[in-house]
């Protein structure tokens, strides 16, 4: 990178279960975009990501001419473990670096410190700090409401994460998307019931989602296409 300009990076969390905390060593990280959408800026030193979820920040390359670690470290305890899972802590990298470059330094490893704080709990960046940019209200009133309830079950001696009771079974030969644009009179409405297909079809209107879980470990569902409030 060059000193004197700023960068925007984009951190994405393609990780199955496990959240990671980033950050880059003596550089702030101003946040600007959450899932699409602009936020009012923050900045903070380290943030927590969680599954599948996308942040922007700002990083102002105003430091000396050198070589700073970008760190992404796994929040240990917000890993799900049982007695039967095996050589968890031999299969996974807990702690990955890159490096942070400035035009002119030396190619030789950071000798930077990392940030003093720590960030111990399976919680994302702090709702309540983020404010749509501009700011807008959402609906008062939702006018339609979907129930997702997460479990996980033993099917045939394999352990399914189901969703309202259904496992994932992908239509590799006829996918649903495909169905329903060339399918003919195929509505979803049509679809098997346990392929979770909710109808939202109100012009102008929003929807509610409840997500239920009694599971503790971490994992957010990410939702495409919706404004999210």
């Amino acid at each position: 990178i060059e000193k004197g300009k700023r960068y925007r990076f984009r951190v994405i969390n393609t990780s199955a279960e496990a959240p990671f905390t980033f950050s880059i060593d003596q550089h702030p990280l101003r946040i600007i975009e959450v899932e699409g959408e602009n936020v009012k800026p923050i900045t903070m030193n380290k943030i927590n990501i969680a599954v599948g979820q996308r942040y922007s920040v700002i990083v102002n390359a105003d430091k000396e001419v050198n070589n700073f670690w970008i760190r992404a470290t796994i929040v240990k305890q917000c890993i799900h473990v049982t007695p039967e899972t095996i050589n968890v802590n031999s299969s996974l990298n807990y702690k990955v670096t890159g490096i942070l470059r400035y035009n002119g330094a030396p190619e030789t490893y950071p000798t930077t410190q990392e940030w003093d704080e720590k960030i111990l709990n399976c919680r994302d960046v702090d709702h309540n700090l983020l404010k749509l940019n501009p700011p807008r209200s959402p609906p008062v009133t939702p006018t339609d409401n979907f129930t997702l309830r997460i479990t996980f079950d033993n099917i045939d001696g394999v352990g399914h994460a189901l969703v309202n009771g259904s496992p994932f079974k992908p239509e590799v030969n006829d996918p649903t998307a495909n169905k329903l644009m060339y399918g003919g009179d195929e509505t979803p409405s049509m679809l098997d019931p346990d392929q979770n297909a909710f109808v939202y079809d109100t012009q102008n209107g929003s929807v509610e989602i409840n997500l239920i879980s009694k599971f503790d470990f971490f994992f957010t569902k990410l939702f495409l296409f919706f404004n999210i409030y």
